[in-house]
């Protein structure tokens, strides 16, 4: 019998909300199915889906195929029409094993079957546990507000408990997620201090996207005297131009990023090229902003105007042409930040998570060629070289 089979597009939260729609399905008697898990904040990812699902019909005639997530709340009808769709369900209820069973589109809240604090593991490296979701804040260029709806925090005591299952199997690094974590209730640097207190069996956490309008500096002293927590952030930076924020409706500013730039944690970002109104000029200021925080990776894509936002109707709109040439720029110089900073690891140990098929992963969150190893154990490796942006790692014994 076939297994159930999803597929994720899209932002962070959504490839980590895969083992959960796992779950669903297998509690909603599903076989053979597969699920798509869509997202609606580029035209770019809703046109991978939908090419993805047509090609998923072609190939596998008479598989009931589901199409859930914010996709469907944008535009419902336009994945309605593809041949094969048999289910689309609306971000609110794909957690609701009864939308698996019947046509539901109506507005509601997410049915509480799959606990709202939720931990699913990849293997028995890693751990997910969203911890939030939603987001209160309006970036116009933006619809994950409208779809995903305002800030909500799950409760501690569901967060504890979901932290400690993953623990009992076997998850060496837990991933904290959400759609805006750096909003969660009470504030996320006291929820980490005191996750890693109850749980001491958390040998290595990690966060997801961190808004950069927080202060992160306690974040960051607290990875200098706390090991398990890992000294790699991810910032949602979008620009380095402060007009260009200011047109975003973004909360920060360029000197909110520079001045957390430091020798101790690394950084990866997102950024958007292209916004309207972004000239050679405010470029040029995100390209000095990024030389001076050096992350090593960055995630530049060009602006996607998403109908109903406030930037889709901007003035000063960019060229296609034009955005994509400084995609390459940046995507380049991030390349170049990341081989600098692997050339200078050479020769030093690293604590390294062994996933699987003779990968490991640093606290930098790079990948090392090691040799065969027990998953999920953490073990210390002499970085050798690099090859293909990745290390090449031998164990220190």
């Amino acid at each position: 019998m076939q297994e159930n089979l999803i597929k994720a597009f899209g932002c962070r939260l959504n490839s980590a909300e895969t083992a959960k729609l796992e779950l669903v399905a297998d509690r909603a008697g599903l076989r053979g199915a597969i699920i798509f898990n869509t997202c609606a904040v580029t035209h770019e990812a809703e046109c991978q889906a939908r090419q993805a699902i047509r090609r998923a019909a072609r190939n596998n005639p008479g598989r009931p195929i589901y199409v859930v997530g914010c996709a469907i709340d944008r535009d419902p009808q336009g994945f309605v029409a593809i041949p094969g769709v048999v289910r689309v369900i609306k971000n609110s209820d794909k957690f609701d094993v009864s939308s698996y069973g019947k046509w539901k589109m109506a507005n509601g809240k997410c049915n509480d079957i799959i606990p709202a604090a939720a931990g699913f593991s990849r293997g028995l490296s890693k751990g997910f546990l969203q911890i939030q979701n939603g987001c209160d804040y309006a970036c116009t260029y933006c619809i994950v507000h409208t779809l995903r709806g305002p800030s909500r925090s799950f409760p501690y005591e569901a967060i504890l408990r979901q932290a400690r299952e993953l623990v009992t199997g076997g998850c060496s690094e837990i991933i904290l997620t959400g759609v805006d974590i750096a909003g969660f209730e009470g504030g996320l640097v006291p929820l980490i201090e005191k996750l890693l207190k109850d749980e001491p069996g958390i040998k290595r956490l990690r966060l997801s996207s961190l808004d950069p309008a927080k202060d992160w500096q306690p974040l960051i002293d607290l990875t200098k005297v706390q090991p398990r927590v890992m000294p790699h952030l991810h910032l949602s930076m979008q620009s380095g131009s402060d007009e260009i924020l200011r047109r975003m409706g973004r909360r920060h500013r360029a000197k909110d990023i520079t001045r957390l730039a430091n020798d101790k944690v690394t950084f990866s970002v997102d950024i958007i090229c292209g916004f309207p109104g972004e000239t050679a000029e405010y470029f040029a200021d995100t390209v000095l902003a990024l030389k001076a925080l050096r992350p090593i990776r960055i995630h530049a894509f060009p602006f996607s105007a998403r109908p109903g936002t406030p930037a889709a109707d901007f003035s000063n709109q960019v060229p296609k042409s034009v955005a994509k040439t400084r995609v390459q720029d940046i995507n380049a110089l991030g390349k170049r930040f990341l081989s600098e900073f692997m050339q200078a690891q050479i020769g030093t140990i690293a604590e390294v998570l062994v996933e699987r098929g003779g990968i490991g992963r640093t606290e930098h969150d790079i990948e090392v060629l090691i040799p065969d190893l027990p998953e999920g154990a953490i073990v210390k490796i002499r970085l050798v070289e690099v090859q293909d942006g990745r290390f090449v790692g031998q164990p220190v014994l």
